[in-house]
């Protein structure tokens, strides 16, 4: 399962400085903050910079392997695509190509890289959102629409490779997922079904050598 962004990001990193919610967002995602912070990380380069005042906040960077990692609330803004898995290798295609061709209307999100969201199965039929992940309260463009993610607990996973390894990396992550040790009640972690792959861009430079890769996220649940 995998066209081109066929389906699927913030821990808590602190400061020894101050807390920079741009920089510790940014830096777990993996890409820049937006919206007037200046802020800015590169995947696998290191570390987040922003600026609280006069303090200058550095968080560091990342690891690339599975992790369990606590992300706030989420809202993502995009393209609505729901449709059989056989369906899901033209209607994903055309949804990005209309995406991409209206990125001047989706000037308030918070990454450079695009979002490929799967927000689960049911009866055979899946449901993606293509678009961007956007600020709370975010009025979405004519034919877009907004959903919010609680906040939860996801593994997480950075692809840096090309996009026709993505739905490997995330079988990888769903193999670590069912490897976890249960909870101290019995309970185990289950992958619920929805996805978060962040990172696509217009041209596909994310995926070349030296390029951010992809940031991949699972939601799991105790069960």
């Amino acid at each position: 399962r995998r066209a081109r962004g066929a389906g699927r990001g913030v821990g808590r990193a602190r400061s020894p400085v101050a807390s920079c919610y741009p920089a510790r967002v940014a830096a777990v995602w993996g890409h820049r903050w937006r919206p007037g912070a200046a802020c800015r990380t590169a995947v696998g380069l290191g570390a987040c910079t922003g600026r609280r005042g006069e303090a200058v906040v550095t968080v560091p960077a990342m690891p690339r392997g599975p992790r369990l990692v606590q992300l706030p609330a989420i809202t993502v803004v995009g393209l609505r695509v729901t449709a059989p898995f056989r369906e899901l290798f033209t209607a994903v295609p055309a949804a990005w190509r209309e995406v991409f061709a209206r990125a001047g209307e989706l000037s308030f999100r918070l990454d450079d890289g695009f979002v490929d969201c799967s927000l689960g199965e049911e009866e055979g039929v899946y449901t993606e959102l293509i678009g961007v992940r956007a600020p709370e309260g975010t009025r979405p463009p004519a034919g877009f629409e907004a959903v919010v993610l609680g906040a939860g607990t996801y593994a997480a996973l950075t692809h840096p490779g090309p996009v026709a390894g993505i739905a490997g990396a995330f079988g990888e992550l769903e193999r670590w997922i069912a490897a976890l040790p249960p909870a101290e009640d019995g309970r185990r972690f289950v992958h619920d079904g929805v996805k978060l792959d962040v990172g696509y861009l217009p041209d596909g430079s994310e995926a070349e050598p030296g390029g951010a890769g992809h940031v991949l996220h699972a939601r799991v649940v105790l069960r």
